[in-house]
C-alpha cells in the first residue's frame, strides 16, 4: 500500500518520517532511503506540495524502445516528492538510491487511477516517457489536479520566457556591435512576453504555499530590466557626449537638443531600470548634471544670439535674415547687460567683444531690413508703371513698413545710416502720393522713376560684407562643468594620491565609512557601509579588461566582499561590460566628476600646477 501527504495541510510539528528518515527497515517495518533523507534533496527555491510513498512497488518507466521498473531493496521503501517546480522520484537501495528529477515544465500528462486499496499516478513526460508511481488512493486526485495545473503553468511561462530571453540575446548581440537603438527596440518589444509570464506565474502561486515560478520569472524579469538600464545609461552617454561636442564647438542649440536626448535616457534608466543599476545615485547624478546644461544654456543670451546670428549669416532670404538678425542683435545686448551688471550669466563674453558684434549685428539688421523696404519698393514702381496702382500701393507698404523698422535700428545703434534711410522713406512717400493720384485719376506730376522691366526681388542694398561671430563664440567662458578647467579634466590631473583622496571624499559623501587600506592587501582604500566591506582600487591611469580581471581575482581579500575600481579617466565599454560580468564595481572619471560636482567637493591641485 502507499500514501499521500499533503503538506499544505499537514499539523504535525516535524516533517513526516518520509522526507526526514533514512535507514533501513525493521522485522516488522520498511525502512526508508538510503543515501540521505529525501527532504535534503528538496532546493531552497522550492516548496513541497505532496508526498507520496509506496513499500514495495517501486516506480515502473515505459519509454519508446523500452521498459523499465525501479524497486526498492527489501528493507527500504520508495518515495515521490512532489514540489512547485517538480518531482523528485526517489527508490531507496543498499548500494545507493534511486533519484530521478522531473521538472514539471516537462510534463505533457497527468492521470490518476483509484482502485479498491491502493492508486497510480502516470506522468508524461515531454521525452516520450512514461511514468507509473503506485501509491495511495486518498487526494490522489487532488494530487493529479495540481500536477496539471503546475506543468501548464510551467510550460506556459517557460514559452514566455523563452521569448524574453531570445529578445535579450538579440539585444546584447546588437549592444556589441554598437547599435544601441536597436537593442533597445529587441528588449522593448519582450515586454509582453514578460508580463504574460509575471500574470501566469502569479495568478499560479495565489493558489498553493511556494513560489518557485514567481521566482523562476522574476530572474529572467530581473535580465530584462538590467539591460534596460544599461542600454538607457550607455545612450544617454553617448548623447552627453555628443552634446560636449557640440557645445565645444560652439553649437548650442544642437548641445541642448543632445543634452536634452541625454536627460531622457537617464530618466529612462531610473524608470525602467533603477533595480537593477549599479549605480543609481551616480546615474541620477550624470542626469542632474545634464539637466542643469539645459537649464543654464535657456537662461543665456548668447547662445541663442549666436544661434541666431549663424542662421542670418547663412539665409538666402533678407526678411529670414532680418529676423535673425533681430533676435541676434536683442540676446548680445542682453549678455552685454549681464556682463556689465556682473550677472550671474552661464556664458561671458567679452565686454569690448559683444560691443563690436552689436554694431555689426545692428548694421546688418539695418541692411536685411533696407534691402527688404527696396525689393518692395522696386515691385511697386514695376506695377505702378504697368497702371496696377493697388497691387503698386501694397508694395510700397511693405516697403514703408521695412524702411521705418530699419530707421529704427539705425537710430539705436546705425547713426551713419539715418540720413540714406530717410531720405529713402521721403523718395517713398513721393512715390506713394503719386501712385494714389494715378489710381484716383487726380493729375500728378509727370516726371517718374523709370521702373525695371519686371520686380527684382533678388536686389540688394546690404552695406558690406558681415564675418561670422567667431571670436565672441571663441571668448565664452562657461562654468567649472563645461570650461576647458572641468571637473573631469581637472581630475584627470590627479595623481594616484590625490585622486585617491577624492575617491574617499566622494564614497564618504555617499554614506561609506573609508580609510586607507593597507599596503599588504592589493586594495588602495576598504570602505563600509552597515554590513558590506568593500575594496577600492584607483587607477590614474585608467581600466582596462586585464586590470578588471585582476581585481575580480582578489574578491575577498581582507576580508572584503566585493571590489570596485575607480578612476578619472573613461573606461572602455570592453572593459565596462568585463566588470558587469564579474560583478566589479565601476566609478569612471564622468560618474566621479558628476558626484564631485553634486556633492562640491574640493579638489586639490594637482602636482604639476602651483599652489
Amino acid at each position: 500500500m502507499g500514501r499521500i501527504i499533503d503538506l499544505k495541510n499537514w499539523e504535525g510539528d516535524e516533517l513526516p518520517d518520509a522526507l526526514r528518515r533514512t535507514g533501513g527497515g525493521g522485522f516488522l517495518s520498511t525502512g526508508y532511503l538510503a543515501d540521505e533523507p529525501a527532504v535534503a534533496l528538496v532546493e531552497d527555491d522550492e516548496t513541497i506540495q505532496y508526498v507520496l510513498t509506496n513499500r514495495k512497488r517501486g516506480v515502473k518507466v515505459q519509454g519508446t524502445d523500452e521498459r523499465s521498473h525501479s524497486k526498492p531493496d527489501s528493507d527500504h521503501r520508495t518515495v515521490v516528492v512532489v514540489t512547485d517546480r517538480r518531482l523528485l522520484v526517489l527508490v531507496g537501495r543498499d548500494d545507493g538510491d534511486d533519484r530521478t528529477c522531473i521538472d514539471l515544465a516537462t510534463v505533457v500528462g497527468v492521470e490518476a487511477t483509484a482502485g479498491r486499496r491502493s492508486g497510480e499516478l502516470v506522468v508524461d513526460r515531454a521525452d516520450g516517457t512514461t511514468w507509473a508511481i503506485p501509491t495511495g488512493t486518498d487526494s490522489l486526485d487532488a494530487v493529479a489536479a495540481y500536477l496539471r495545473e503546475a506543468a501548464g503553468a510551467w510550460r506556459a511561462v517557460e514559452e514566455s520566457l523563452a521569448t524574453v530571453t531570445d529578445g535579450l540575446s538579440e539585444a546584447t548581440r546588437r549592444r556589441s556591435d554598437g547599435e544601441d537603438d536597436r537593442a533597445l527596440s529587441a528588449v522593448r518589444e519582450t515586454r509582453d512576453a514578460a508580463e504574460r509570464a509575471r500574470s501566469r506565474a502569479a495568478g499560479f502561486d495565489r493558489d498553493r504555499p511556494g513560489g518557485a515560478l514567481s521566482e523562476r520569472t522574476e530572474a529572467v524579469v530581473a535580465q530584462r530590466v538590467a539591460l534596460l538600464g544599461t542600454i538607457h545609461v550607455a545612450r544617454a552617454r553617448e548623447a552627453a557626449e555628443t552634446g560636449d561636442r557640440l557645445f565645444r564647438a560652439g553649437n548650442y542649440e544642437g548641445a541642448r537638443e543632445a543634452f536634452e536626448r541625454a536627460c531622457e535616457a537617464f530618466n529612462s534608466a531610473l524608470t525602467e531600470g533603477e533595480p537593477r543599476l549599479d549605480d543609481p545615485e551616480g546615474v541620477r547624478a550624470e542626469r542632474d548634471r545634464v539637466a542643469r546644461l539645459v537649464g543654464d544654456i535657456d537662461e543665456s543670451p548668447l547662445p541663442a544670439a549666436l544661434t541666431a546670428d549663424r542662421a542670418a549669416l547663412a539665409a538666402d532670404d533678407p526678411a529670414d535674415a532680418a529676423a535673425h538678425w533681430e533676435t541676434a542683435l536683442s540676446g548680445y545686448q542682453d549678455a552685454l547687460a549681464a556682463v556689465e551688471g556682473d550677472g550671474d550669466a552661464l556664458f561671458r563674453g567679452e565686454p569690448d567683444q559683444l560691443r563690436d558684434r552689436i554694431t555689426t549685428v545692428a548694421e546688418s539688421l539695418t541692411a536685411a531690413r533696407r534691402t527688404v523696404a527696396e525689393e518692395a519698393r522696386r515691385a511697386g514702381d514695376w506695377y505702378a508703371d504697368a497702371e496696377q496702382y493697388e497691387v503698386a500701393l501694397a508694395e510700397f507698404e511693405t516697403a514703408a513698413e521695412a524702411f521705418d523698422a530699419a530707421l529704427g535700428t539705425a537710430r539705436a545703434n546705425y547713426p551713419d545710416a539715418v540720413p540714406h534711410l530717410e531720405a529713402d522713406i521721403e523718395a517713398l512717400e513721393r512715390r506713394v502720393a503719386r501712385a494714389r493720384a494715378a489710381r484716383d485719376g487726380e493729375d500728378h506730376r509727370p516726371d517718374r522713376i523709370e521702373a525695371d522691366d519686371e520686380p527684382a526681388y533678388e536686389v540688394s542694398a546690404t552695406l558690406g560684407d558681415v564675418e561670422a561671430p567667431t571670436a565672441i563664440a571663441e571668448a565664452i567662458e562657461p562654468r567649472a562643468e563645461r570650461s576647458p578647467d572641468s571637473t573631469a579634466e581637472r581630475l584627470a590631473r590627479l595623481d594616484g594620491a590625490e585622486l585617491t583622496g577624492v575617491v574617499g571624499e566622494a564614497l564618504t559623501a555617499q554614506g561609506w565609512e573609508t580609510r586607507a587600506a593597507s599596503p599588504r592587501t592589493p586594495f588602495d582604500l576598504l570602505a563600509t557601509r552597515s554590513d558590506e566591506r568593500m575594496g577600492v582600487i584607483v587607477s590614474d591611469s585608467g581600466v582596462t579588461t586585464d586590470l578588471v580581471a585582476e581585481s575580480a581575482e582578489v574578491t575577498g581579500a581582507a576580508g572584503t566582499d566585493g571590489v570596485a575600481l575607480a578612476t578619472n579617466r573613461t573606461v572602455p565599454e570592453a572593459a565596462s561590460r568585463r566588470a558587469r560580468e564579474r560583478g566589479i564595481t565601476l566609478l569612471d572619471g564622468e560618474s566621479l566628476a558628476a558626484a564631485v560636482d553634486d556633492r562640491d567637493l574640493p579638489l586639490p591641485a594637482p602636482v604639476s600646477e602651483p599652489r
